[in-house]
């Protein structure tokens, strides 16, 4: 498979007080779950996050964001740039309970608060496996 066929990865960053506690690359494409619990993809180290959430969720071959009221930040899908209060208020995203759900592709990118972490994510072409 060349460069330029293979899927792009998720690369997650991980803010708390100002700095970068935690980078990822999520190789595989499955869900991705945040959150106090040690079983989650990305532990945050902070009281007011909830046990586990699951902030990418893999849905077929795409990724939705999942978010909801507690959460808040912006978001950039298909060079539209919003934050996460008017994609709500626009209807641009799917509810299913409490939650909300917008479809990313590999252009997308943006910075989700929960609690006193900020995640950042974005697309990127995959590197090599390390030696």
């Amino acid at each position: 498979m060349t460069e330029a066929s293979r899927p792009k990865i998720l690369r997650i960053g991980v803010i708390q007080g100002g700095k970068i506690i935690e980078e990822k690359l999520v190789r595989k494409r499955t869900s991705v779950t945040v959150g106090s619990g040690t079983r989650n993809t990305i532990v945050l180290p902070a009281a007011d996050v909830p046990r586990s959430f699951t902030l990418f969720d893999m849905r077929g071959a795409d990724y939705h964001l999942a978010f909801n009221d507690s959460m808040s930040g912006r978001v950039s899908v298909k060079d539209q740039a919003a934050d996460l209060q008017s994609l709500k208020a626009q209807n641009l995203v799917r509810k299913s309970g409490d939650t909300y759900h917008l479809k990313l592709n590999e252009g997308s990118r943006g910075r989700v608060a929960i609690g006193e972490c900020i995640i950042l994510f974005q697309f990127v072409a995959q590197p090599p496996e390390p030696a």
